[in-house]
């Protein structure tokens, strides 16, 4: 008699579980990633649109800010979350904020974004 191959359902049973364990994770880490992409791109247009038009008022810069990520559709960023630096040679934008995802239970991932530009 050949002896048999194969998964046996115990085996498929904990592969699917070892699966589900790594990709819930994964599902609920790449929204915010691709989030803090679009704060990327948002922060260094902003900086480039301040320097090329020499725009050194807080709130204009801000609000250049607050329209960009309204066109990327980010939604937990606010405007009042970026921080200006004036110097000699333009502005520099800085930003910096942190996202909290549970996972399961009372088990949850905090992820810590940073970003600057100059816009350069």
């Amino acid at each position: 008699m050949k002896k048999q191959q194969g998964f046996s359902l115990t085996g498929m049973i904990l592969v699917s579980i070892i699966v589900v364990l790594l990709a819930l994770p994964t599902i609920k880490i790449v929204p915010s990633v691709l989030e803090y992409r679009a704060v990327i791109k948002a922060v260094g247009l902003t900086a480039q649109a301040a320097n090329a038009e020499s725009i050194r008022d807080i709130s204009k810069i801000r609000s250049i800010f607050s329209r960009k990520i309204q066109v990327e559709s980010v939604y937990g960023i606010s405007e009042s979350m970026l921080k200006v630096q004036r110097s000699g040679s333009g502005v520099t934008l800085k930003i910096e904020y942190e996202k909290k995802i549970p996972l399961f239970l009372n088990a949850s991932l905090l992820l810590e974004f940073k970003t600057e530009s100059s816009g350069k």
